[in-house]
């Protein structure tokens, strides 16, 4: 992980702290960006009677026929899925979503990966 620089005492054990705090999340959900799943958090925290609002590129290995995930995607989670305009094993998936159903999507024996961005809007 990028060093931030911090020179002090303090500030180097809370960036040691951050970093196997970070490592930690990575290994309990290897193939979700662990910035998304802590924003996501956040926001089920603070807001605690709403889901957030997700927007997810999930993405299979290159020749996966994405339109099984598609369906399956949205007919779980009530959500909105396309396949992406120009990197077909890309879904992008949109709607109200907590950790528990990012992680199941990422549970998925066929993504590799999911990135994203969360917030409070609804829309």
């Amino acid at each position: 992980m990028q060093d931030s620089g911090n020179d002090n005492e303090r500030s180097q054990k809370l960036e040691g702290m951050y970093n196997a705090f970070m490592q930690d999340v990575s290994k309990l959900f290897p193939k979700t960006d662990s910035n998304l799943l802590l924003n996501v958090m956040a926001l089920e925290r603070k807001f605690p009677d709403m889901m957030p609002h997700v927007h997810l590129e999930v993405i299979f290995p290159k020749g996966t026929n994405v339109d099984l995930p598609k369906y399956e995607i949205t007919e779980k989670y009530h959500v909105q899925a396309a396949t992406h305009r120009w990197d077909k094993n890309i879904l992008v998936v949109t709607g109200m979503m907590n950790v528990n159903t990012i992680a199941e999507i990422a549970d998925h024996k066929t993504v590799e990966k999911i990135t994203g961005t969360a917030n409070a809007a609804f829309y």
